[in-house]
């Protein structure tokens, strides 16, 4: 016979369940300064979400909005259609007119600054999963060059290499323009070095193992790897980004508030790189001139 105890609990969990309601949520994500630094933008996702005690919970409906806002972080407005998913990166390329958002292992949206207009949506193009990857999801990025007139697009495909097409537009319309393949069944950083080069930090048996440079045009060649050298080549992976060239950072505070301090304020970054210095958060980096 079951003990009063455990059926209470049972009784409990039972009533938890069911009183358990679909709540609309609102969460900001993803603030970055505009190319020419005049302008942040951020993604406000939007969702429905239900607690499953004792287990967690379940989201649906999940959609999302870019918004702007001057560096004062006042005057907030609604700049993009709603697109659907969530989004966790973000791009805005002030000077070429366009936004692009999205998540990692899902797709990447492309907006017309202007009309608000969905552009393209970019998604993995590969169904099947490469036999030696960790992780039942492909990865795909979409970075754009420094003058916004050129995107990198970086997904894993199922014969374990990347992929990286470069994109530019023609006549109103973005179409991808070169294609070359790195070997890896991963990657976990890509950031452009200049206006036509883009390093690649490639994953095989393990994530930062070896690294590629990509010429838009040329292709690719591998870097002999050196300690540390890639900290500030990657730290951020262009000229849109969290924090600007004067070293102010844009980020959700504690409240999941927008929020703004010099990075030079931030005691755990410095201390995890003892080298840290200004070329980190500029865009670039000299050690490939």
């Amino acid at each position: 016979m079951k003990s009063p105890f455990l059926l209470i609990c049972i009784l409990i969990a039972i009533q938890l369940g069911s009183c358990a309601k679909w709540k609309s949520k609102e969460r900001i994500a993803a603030p970055v300064w505009s190319d020419d630094n005049s302008e942040i933008a951020y993604i406000l996702n939007r969702y429905e979400y239900k607690r499953n005690y004792p287990t967690g919970g379940d989201v649906k409906n999940e959609e999302y909005s870019i918004y702007l806002t001057d560096t004062e972080l006042d005057g907030d407005y609604e700049v993009s259609e709603a697109l659907n998913g969530n989004a966790e990166d973000l791009f805005y390329m002030k000077e070429a007119g366009y936004l692009v958002s999205g998540t990692f292992s899902e797709e990447y949206h492309l907006t017309d600054t202007q009309t608000g207009e969905l552009l393209y949506t970019f998604s993995p193009t590969d169904s099947g999963i490469c036999g030696d990857k960790v992780g039942d999801f492909q990865s795909i990025n979409v970075i754009p060059s420094f003058d916004g007139s050129m995107l990198a697009v970086i997904e894993t495909r199922s014969d374990c290499t990347i992929d990286i097409a470069f994109w530019e537009e023609e006549n109103g319309q973005w179409r991808s323009q070169t294609t070359f393949d790195v070997p890896g069944n991963d990657f976990d950083g890509a950031a452009w070095i200049d206006s036509d080069r883009l390093l690649v930090s490639a994953c095989e048996g393990f994530c930062s193992e070896k690294y590629y440079l990509v010429h838009v045009t040329e292709g690719v060649n591998e870097i002999n790897r050196t300690d540390n050298f890639a900290d500030p080549c990657l730290f951020v992976p262009t000229t849109s980004s969290w924090v600007d060239s004067t070293g102010q950072a844009v980020f959700v505070d504690e409240n999941r508030e927008l929020d703004k301090a010099s990075i030079w304020d931030d005691e755990d970054l410095l201390a995890s790189h003892p080298d840290f210095n200004e070329e980190y958060y500029r865009p670039g980096c000299n050690e490939f001139e």
